[in-house]
């Protein structure tokens, strides 16, 4: 019943979310004027992993600590589910030709899904924190539409990426030598699908009829 293929249409979902936040920048001013640029590093991770991570420094050797430098931008995909109000006729196919090579691709099993996508934001001053959501926020009202190429058949599909809510946290407990940390969190949802396999239909070209001579006027 279940083939072997992988099409890739999570992935390419996560991989998308991910370079929409990959070219955020803050900007630090000098002492002498100006301003230096920081590209936030974004990695994939759960934030409460990343938390525990700049809440415990790591070990080089055991005269030596360091902690991870902020600011710095963390996500995760946290949950899929099916979207009912989306659903196809299970009848449903689609069939494209490659101008080039003439050939058929059809994908016939498509099912939509809501997948819910978390993001986090590491700062250690409210100006760097606003400074990330700044370049976030206007962008989605409350969606932002991006152009997807998940197989040979669904080609340049708008795929809408949903914010949800935002929300501001700051962790002030602890001693004053313990640095303070500052935290966005972006809660998204995806509507998207996941696709079946991408098979090559045979076109039937000719056809040959044969019959016996029958007389239908008896």
């Amino acid at each position: 019943m279940f083939g072997d293929y992988y099409n890739e249409s999570v992935r390419k979902l996560v991989v998308a979310f991910g370079n929409l936040f990959n070219e955020i920048y803050i900007r630090k001013t000098k002492e002498e004027g100006g301003y230096t640029r920081i590209r936030v590093p974004l990695t994939y991770t759960p934030k409460e992993k990343f938390y525990r991570r700049i809440r415990e420094p790591g070990t080089i050797t055991d005269n030596t600590r360091i902690q991870i430098d902020l600011p710095r931008m963390c996500f995760s995909l946290k949950n899929l589910s099916y979207d009912t109000a989306r659903k196809l006729n299970k009848l449903n196919a689609r069939t494209v030709k490659d101008p080039v090579t003439n050939q058929q691709y059809s994908v016939n099993k498509v099912v939509p899904y809501n997948f819910t996508f978390e993001m986090t934001s590491f700062t250690r001053s409210i100006d760097e924190n606003l400074q990330i959501a700044e370049q976030i926020l206007p962008y989605f009202a409350p969606e932002y539409v991006l152009k997807l190429n998940f197989n040979e058949v669904y080609e340049g599909i708008d795929v809408p990426f949903i914010l949800d809510s935002v929300s501001l946290y700051e962790d002030s407990e602890g001693s004053f030598e313990e640095r303070r940390i500052l935290m966005n969190t972006f809660n998204f949802t995806v509507k998207s699908h996941i696709f079946g396999p991408v098979t090559s239909p045979t076109t039937i070209e000719t056809t040959t009829f044969n019959y016996d001579n029958i007389d239908f006027l008896q």
